[in-house]
C-alpha cells in the first residue's frame, strides 16, 4: 500500500521520504513495545512457575529498596521456614508484581506483605529519601487494600489504583 502511494502520489520526493521514515520509525517502535511486553510476560511466568503450591500458608513478602538486590543474588525468590520473599527489582513495579502474583494466587491476598530495605548512608538528600518512602507507603497501602477483610468487598488492584488517583485529584 505504501509502495502504491509512493508511486502514484504527486507529493515531492522529500515528502515521500519523510512519510516512509515516519512509518518505519512507528513500525520499529511498535515492534519494540511488543517484544518488551513479551519479555515481561516470559519473566513473570518464570518466577510464577517457581512459586510454592497454592496451598502455601506462610507470609509472602515483596521486597524492594536499596539492599534488596544483595539479598537475592541467585534467584528472585527466596523461601525460608518463616515465609516466602520475592524480589522486586524496581519499586515502580511493586503494584504490578502484586497484581501478577494475586492473579495467579488469589488466596495469598491475606498473606501478602511488602518490605522496603533502606540504607540511609547512600542517600545524600534526605528530602528525596522521604519522598521515596512516602511513595513506598502509598504503594504499600494500595497492596494492603487487596486483602480480604471480613464483611468488606474484595478490592482489586485496578480499583485501588483508581481510588488513589481520585484521592490525589481531589487534592
Amino acid at each position: 500500500m505504501l509502495a502504491l502511494w509512493l508511486g502514484f502520489n504527486q507529493a515531492s520526493t522529500a515528502m515521500k521520504f519523510g512519510v516512509t521514515v515516519a512509518l518505519i520509525v512507528i513500525a520499529v517502535g511498535l515492534l519494540a513495545c511488543w517484544r518488551g511486553k513479551k519479555r515481561q510476560t516470559e519473566a513473570d511466568s518464570a518466577w510464577l512457575s517457581r512459586l510454592p503450591p497454592k496451598t502455601y500458608r506462610q507470609p509472602v513478602v515483596l521486597v524492594c529498596g536499596d539492599a534488596a538486590a544483595s539479598l537475592f543474588t541467585e534467584n528472585p525468590l527466596r523461601q525460608v521456614a518463616g515465609g516466602l520473599y520475592l524480589h522486586v527489582a524496581d519499586e515502580e513495579q511493586l503494584i504490578r508484581q502484586a497484581e501478577v502474583l494475586l492473579a495467579d494466587r488469589p488466596a495469598w491476598a491475606s498473606q501478602l506483605c511488602v518490605a522496603c530495605t533502606v540504607v540511609p548512608v547512600v542517600h545524600l538528600d534526605m528530602a528525596v529519601l522521604a519522598g521515596q518512602l512516602r511513595r513506598f507507603r502509598l504503594n504499600q497501602n494500595l497492596i494492603m487494600s487487596f486483602r480480604n477483610h471480613p464483611g468488606q468487598p474484595d478490592c482489586t488492584v485496578a480499583a485501588a489504583v483508581e481510588l488513589a488517583a481520585r484521592h490525589r485529584a481531589r487534592g
